[in-house]
């Protein structure tokens, strides 16, 4: 009888081991995939920065070409497309979109704050 007591308590004893072998496994693992998918989402992110950079850069090459084809405006009119660009372009989505730009008049210079958007129309 203590012979198969010993047997019993030796086989419990092998597939405690076992089992709590595996689920170290599973912890480690769990940490390592954790790890992975932060750094997955990181990359992506500067990823997709990256891209909208490159977008809103030839966005601004093609309205920059755009403006010097434009024939001259008078100051009126300056001033108009100057005061509604502003209007429309008061609000940011987030911090990273908005800028202040220095508007250089003819006595004066005028710091002001625009989103990208508002930035680049304001250097046409």
């Amino acid at each position: 009888m203590a012979k198969w007591l010993a047997i019993t308590l030796f086989t419990m004893i092998c597939f405690m081991v076992i089992l709590l072998g595996l689920g170290y496994l599973l912890s480690e693992n769990e940490k390592t995939t954790t790890v992975l998918k932060a750094q997955l989402a990181q990359q992506t992110q500067l990823n997709q920065k990256k891209t909208d950079q490159r977008n809103n850069l030839n966005a601004y090459a093609k309205a920059e070409t755009a403006a010097e084809t434009m024939p001259k405006q008078s100051e009126a009119e300056i001033m108009q497309a100057f005061e509604n660009t502003l209007i429309n372009n008061l609000t940011c989505v987030t911090l990273a979109q908005c800028k202040i730009v220095t508007v250089k008049f003819k006595n004066t210079d005028c710091k002001l704050a625009s989103n990208i958007i508002g930035a680049s129309q304001l250097k046409k």
